[in-house]
């Protein structure tokens, strides 16, 4: 009993890891888009300002 208790416990520890890695993951990635995103306003306001120059 107690051994399956200590296999159940060491699954469940695996499986946490496992979530925590994923999150971790996902957060970088959603890093990641978010600076892509913010390089595309940046450079549409760039443009923006490029185009009112020629005007």
């Amino acid at each position: 009993r107690l051994r399956e208790l200590k296999e159940s416990f060491e699954q469940k520890k695996k499986h946490s890891e496992i979530l925590q890695a994923e999150l971790k993951i996902a957060l970088l990635e959603k890093a990641e888009l978010e600076n892509k995103l913010q390089q595309q306003s940046i450079l549409s306001a760039q443009e923006l300002k490029a185009e009112k120059v020629k005007l």
